[in-house]
């Protein structure tokens, strides 16, 4: 039986506060490139990034072992993310902001996460020009995630989702 916690839009909690352990992930094609702070009331051509409408996929599996109470996740990324745990949709953000403090989002995840094998996906979209809904066109692209789990037995974990690395 599908209750409304089943819409993704459910799972967000909001006041939830993260304390960051991971840090910005961000694909090869960006690493190199300046950082361009650019602000206007209008959309000029000159603003615009010499990349443009770049899609980037992350995905990092992950291996739980007891049964688990709860789990969060926290996540933020730039310029828009979705975020995928085990195949299934969990959200897309972050919520509009400004360049020097990006909101960030927290989905309760605890019915997506069981004992064994995990993975978590995150859809990365670059729009590469500037406007006034996404802070882009700053050659800017990545994202930063953190899951929270609290086992049965009261244990809890934090798990910085690192590029390269097991969680």
């Amino acid at each position: 039986m599908k209750t409304p916690y089943d819409n993704y839009r459910f799972r967000a909690i909001t006041g939830e506060k993260a304390c960051w352990q991971g840090f910005w992930i961000t694909s090869e094609r960006f690493y190199h490139l300046p950082y361009h702070q650019k602000y206007g009331y209008n959309e000029i051509a000159e603003f615009n990034s010499e990349i443009t409408n770049i899609h980037t996929l992350f995905s990092k599996r992950f291996h739980v072992a007891k049964e688990v109470k709860s789990a969060k996740i926290f996540i933020t990324g730039d310029d828009i993310y979705k975020l995928y745990i085990n195949g299934d949709f969990v959200g897309v953000g972050p919520a509009q902001s400004y360049p020097f403090c990006y909101n960030y989002n927290c989905y309760d995840v605890t019915d997506l996460i069981k004992n064994g094998e995990n993975s978590i996906g995150v859809h990365l979209y670059y729009l590469g020009m500037f406007n006034i809904y996404l802070v882009s066109a700053d050659n800017l692209c990545g994202f930063v995630a953190q899951l929270e789990i609290t086992y049965t037995d009261g244990t809890e974990v934090f798990f910085p989702v690192k590029y390269g690395t097991n969680i």
